[in-house]
């Protein structure tokens, strides 16, 4: 598919390309289709493909014929996966499933680390943690507090808590004693190194405070409760205090600049467990996102134990979304109309806004307006409410100054009738302000009831930081994004400075409980495993009908994370035929020719067999979805190019109505072929490796000389790759979680199958885990011959699960891996559903399990010491990044979890982030080589690039799934209402 780079309104869209494939007639009656029974049940079943789900998770469509029939809500039980597999009796074949085994054992802890990988060659790092030190041994007393509106009798945000609590503080020292032995989380947690002195353990404490948002007068209630003591120690070890210790180190070591009584202060904005840099005017790390918008540079950083008991302290940059503050409206105005101004060359500016006759604020721009605006807090600049630092709350967008009329009467005349006159008459008569911008809008503020009316260029956006809170624009977040893109070496040198600033050696908080923070990081030794070498070509394929078969293998060398392609895959399709049709007509038939023949050129070269290569042509006009149906069914028996307005319309009707493979192409990138040669054209080499896997070939495979992958491709002792991932609707938006359950169907593990379910919202538990598990053992049996022997699992990572699940003053002892009790519940529960997956193929049926959770979303940085010799400078990158391949299991990983972080794949721009992985389970007993080996060779076998990825490729089609079935059913769900 040939797309645009923007989305645009179907009115004014520009048509793109699709390129969808389809093998020969010999294989219609294997057409597969995608069951989409209900809105709260989803299965898909992608069969007969490699890596079967390919750019967010695209894969052939279901299977014609009877369906199986799907659970409903709650899990009922799957009647069959399709008619063949039905009538296959599994539990009767003992070839199949093999030799008898006990049930799986009970679970009762977590897999505890039991050896240290070997293999590889040592590299020395430093990481992004600095160690801290006890001075001395301190008991600390921890009181819960709650802060609430005396009126509302309602919890307030953090803002407000921090505020109150330490002018509550401020206002009562004989109680709380002096400020540097309190610690406080800014929402219900106080630590104190000396006890309060409270009747029974319970104190109650009033404040009459002023609002930021008008001149009422509000009350609040702190009420404060003992908990319990602990003791910091000079000699930490991880016992079951360590917790509670983690959590009150969290919030000492950013205490200083959280406190509103400190200096520093007023140069950080604290979010989560970040501390944002508030800017001045000239701070060069401010990153420009548009619409009245910045970047703001903080540090995230959050204290842990390590494996050897030290505690460290992780410090990372962290990036977030803010208004800017102290900007006029009418900038804020003019930055929110240049970001929507469309094909506009050129921005809007002051000028063209002072000609009314020019540019008038019209209803697509009232709402951008509006929609920018919305929870931002403004501030006057006239008069004397400027000088209180009053703030207000944005309302409405009005009409223009000139328009808006209002009855005016004298505040001191009690008689007086009133006078109307406009918003802009208003302020030239009784203000003496001439408005410049009489015809923009007039701006709503303050209580809705009060109807205040001011006009834009009066306002300011309020100086104090305001998170951004709503969903940012595509554009804005990709502004963003680059804007946080560092190389290794200016993140290393921005978290030092940030570090320094704060000046933990001067900090008298850290002083006052003893504790000091080392100005350096920590430095490390990693380890750099071998690449697997990589078989391109087969020497014998079962189905000499559809796949090439050169009679030769062809072994690559791994360099850097990729390697070429050589015009050779591992599997090849043949007999495959092409068809355009052209939507709207988009496109000049005469400048397709020579994009296309290219592409078929390089096609052949990597081993494509073509019935023709002059692909079938029709025309759509692209206004019926039934008349697009029409034209496919017409040509279903061969393959199609298609030019749509929609990839999600063109997703749902190949892969859910018409069981065919699609494949999405940018116009202008389509283009690009047209002048290049077939054999050096990368962008026809990209696009054919996602088209060979869904066509049924094999772009690549581990070859068997790798010393730990004959042991995982044994075909006597089989293994399957398990990949399960949830998604859930972005914060703000309407509709379902979806879980996804991938399986290899083959002893190289490069062909997948996915099972996906839509469930409830925000679930992190997969409810039909049971039926999605038989489904791919079912699938892996009838391809393999017989049932797996080792079921090897891989989960991305269910963090925000936990997070909800956990209580607020434990979140960031979880965020570093400690909170087990949460980890060996999730495991508990999946492990059972497993175990009775395995046990509806057979009653005795017990294999071998390991679970792995994948975990991405963490703040470990690693990079390359700059005494590094010559030898790993070669095996790096030219910017300073750690090698794919690199592997740390000791000083940063957990004390007692069996874990370890992987750096896999090259990164092009930025710093390697580093996957971080727990062996929650593992009743194969592998050694952590093996693991390590294992994981790094899964990651070679992501068939939509020739290089190695960030995690491994079961887990990644998972996701990938997902993403694919949320496209289908945003997709259905729109069609659905519609009619």
């Amino acid at each position: 598919m040939l797309e645009n780079d923007r989305p645009k309104t179907s009115g004014s869209a520009k048509p793109f390309w699709l390129l969808v494939m389809h093998r020969d007639i010999i294989c219609s009656n294997k057409l597969y289709r995608l069951s989409l029974h209900s809105q709260a049940d989803v299965e898909v079943v992608m069969s007969t493909i490699s890596g079967a789900i390919r750019g967010r998770a695209r894969g052939r469509g279901v299977r014609r014929g009877n369906q199986s029939e799907t659970s409903s809500v709650g899990g009922a039980d799957m009647s069959s996966i399709t008619s063949s597999l039905s009538s296959m009796d599994i539990s009767s074949q003992e070839s199949i499933i093999g030799p008898k085994r006990n049930t799986l054992p009970i679970i009762t802890c977590l897999l505890q680390r039991f050896d240290y990988g070997k293999v590889g060659t040592k590299i020395p790092l430093n990481t992004n943690y600095y160690e801290i030190k006890i001075s001395r041994d301190v008991y600390v007393h921890r009181y819960e507090v709650i802060i609430k509106d005396c009126i509302k009798n309602r919890l307030l945000d953090r803002d407000i808590c921090r505020s109150q609590f330490w002018k509550i503080v401020s206002n009562d020292l004989n109680l709380f004693g002096k400020l540097e032995n309190l610690v406080y989380n800014d929402v219900n947690c106080l630590w104190a190194k000396e006890k309060l002195n409270l009747s029974n353990g319970v104190g109650r404490k009033e404040i009459v405070t002023t609002t930021s948002h008008g001149d009422q007068r509000v009350a609040y209630i702190m009420e404060l409760k003992y908990l319990s003591s602990f003791l910091v120690s000079l000699t930490m070890e991880y016992d079951d205090s360590s917790n509670a210790i983690v959590q009150f180190l969290n919030a000492l070591l950013t205490q200083n600049v959280r406190c509103p009584l400190s200096s520093i202060s007023n140069h950080y904005y604290p979010y989560g467990n970040s501390v944002y840099i508030i800017p001045n005017q000239n701070d060069r790390w401010v990153i420009p996102v548009g619409g009245g918008i910045d970047g703001w540079t903080g540090l995230h950083g959050v204290a842990k134990i390590d494996s050897t008991g030290r505690a460290l302290f992780n410090a990372d940059v962290s990036t977030c979304a803010f208004f800017k503050i102290r900007i006029s409206l009418i900038d804020f105005f003019l930055e929110v109309l240049n970001e929507f101004r469309g094909r506009r060359p050129s921005k809007y500016t002051v000028n063209e806004l002072r000609q009314a006759n020019k540019i008038a604020m019209n209803d697509s721009q009232r709402k951008s307006l509006k929609r920018a605006l919305t929870g931002v807090s403004l501030r006057l600049t006239y008069g004397p409410e400027r000088n209180k630092l009053k703030d207000y709350k944005f309302v409405d967008v009005g009409q223009p100054a000139c328009i808006v009329r209002f009855l005016h009467k004298n505040p001191n005349d009690l008689d007086d009738m009133g006078i109307e006159v406009t918003v802009e008459e208003y302020f030239a008569q009784y203000k003496e302000i001439r408005l410049n911008f009489p015809h923009l809008p007039v701006i709503q503020i303050g209580p809705p009831k009060k109807k205040i009316f001011v006009p834009m260029e009066l306002l300011i956006i309020a100086d104090k930081p305001q998170k951004v809170k709503r969903e940012l624009t595509d554009f804005q977040q990709a502004k963003l994004i680059r804007g946080a893109i560092m190389e290794p070496n200016i993140r290393k040198e921005r978290i030092s400075s940030i570090i320094a600033h704060q000046k933990h050696y001067n900090d008298i908080f850290l002083q006052n409980f003893g504790v000091w923070v080392s100005p350096n990081m920590i430095r490390l030794n990693g380890r750099v495993l071998d690449p697997p070498k990589l078989e391109l070509n087969a020497s014998v394929f079962s189905h000499p009908l559809q796949i090439s078969n050169s009679g030769e293998v062809s072994c690559v060398e791994v360099d850097k994370g990729k390697w070429p392609l050589r015009n050779m895959f591992a599997k090849s399709p043949t007999n495959v035929l092409f068809g355009v049709i052209c939507v709207d007509r988009a496109i000049d038939i005469n400048d397709f020719w020579g994009s296309y023949r290219n592409l078929i050129k390089a096609c052949s070269l990597f081993g494509m067999k073509f019935l023709v290569t002059d692909p079938l042509l029709a025309e759509w006009e692209g206004d019926e979805r039934e008349n697009l149906r029409h034209v496919v069914r017409g040509m279903i028996n061969e393959c199609n190019i298609r030019i749509l307005h929609c990839s999600g319309i063109i997703k749902t009707v190949c892969d859910l109505e018409e069981g065919i493979a699609c494949q999405v192409i940018l116009a202008k990138t389509f283009h690009t072929m047209s002048s290049s040669r077939p054999e050096t054209c990368s962008t026809a080499h990209n696009i054919i490796l996602k088209m060979n896997t869904k066509l049924g070939g094999v772009n690549n495979k581990v070859h068997q000389d790798y010393n730990i992958w004959p042991k995982f491709s044994n075909g006597n002792d089989p293994t399957i790759f398990i990949g399960v991932d949830v998604i859930h609707p972005r914060p703000g938006k309407l509709g379902n979680s979806i879980a996804s359950v991938v399986g290899s169907i083959n002893l190289d593990a490069t062909r997948y199958e996915a099972s996906i379910k839509v469930q409830h919202p925000k679930m992190e538990r997969i409810v039909y885990l049971v039926d999605a598990l038989r489904e791919r053992l079912v699938a892996f049996c009838k391809s393999v011959g017989m049932a797996p022997k080792h079921i090897i699992i891989y989960r991305y990572h269910f963090e925000p699960f936990l997070l909800n699940l956990l209580p607020l003053d434990t979140l960031a002892v979880f965020s570093d891996g400690m909170a087990e009790s949460e980890f060996l519940n999730t495991l508990k529960e999946e492990l059972t559903l497993v175990k009775t997956a395995c046990k509806k193929l057979d009653p005795e049926y017990a294999p071998t399990l390991a679970y792995v959770v994948v975990q991405k979303r963490h703040h470990t940085r690693f990079f390359v010491e700059p005494t590094v010799n010559a030898n790993f400078q070669n095996i790096g990158t030219s910017r300073g990044n750690i090698p794919p391949g690199t592997v740390v299991d000791t000083c940063v990983t957990s004390s007692r979890l069996f874990d370890f972080f992987l750096c896999s794949h090259t990164s092009s721009i930025g710093t390697s982030r580093p996957s971080h992985y727990f062996v929650l389970y593992d009743s194969w007993n592998l050694t952590s080589d093996e693991w390590q080996h294992l994981t790094f060779a899964l990651c070679h076998l992501y068939a939509r690039c020739n290089q190695s990825v960030s995690i491994p490729a079961p887990v990644y089609y998972a996701h990938l799934a997902c993403s694919r079935a949320g496209v289908h059913n945003d997709i259905l769900l729109v069609f659905t209402f519609l009619s």
